[in-house]
């Protein structure tokens, strides 16, 4: 899956949780809800990392939980991008070009004044 059929089908689930939203609470969630929503699951995938790394109790499938967690947050990212009608596939290729060539900058800095 790329990353525009991964927001499509994100945003499939998005729709049915549109439904359900309406029908137990009387209205959608909105852009905020979602942010919130997205920090909330930022906060659960920190805690597993603790569970990795051997700090927390962890759940009986770790890898699993782990998995969904960042599944959750990425679910998160693009519904939110389809929100603003953002294309994430040229976003994300956009960005990495553009962190690659500054790290790439950065290191060379670094070489140039390393003896």
């Amino acid at each position: 899956m790329n990353i525009n059929e991964a927001v499509e089908a994100a945003v499939v689930v998005r729709e049915k949780y549109r439904e359900l939203e309406n029908l137990a609470y009387g209205r959608e969630w909105s852009i905020n809800d979602l942010a919130v929503g997205l920090m909330g699951d930022v906060g659960d995938l920190a805690q597993l990392i603790g569970a990795q790394q051997g700090i927390r109790p962890a759940p009986e499938n770790l890898r699993d939980a782990l998995g969904h967690e960042l599944s959750d947050i990425l679910w998160s990212v693009f519904v939110l991008s389809d929100e603003f009608g953002i294309d994430m596939d040229k976003a994300f290729g956009h960005t990495m070009a553009m962190l690659e060539e500054r790290v790439e900058s950065k290191i060379q800095r670094v070489r140039d004044i390393k003896p």
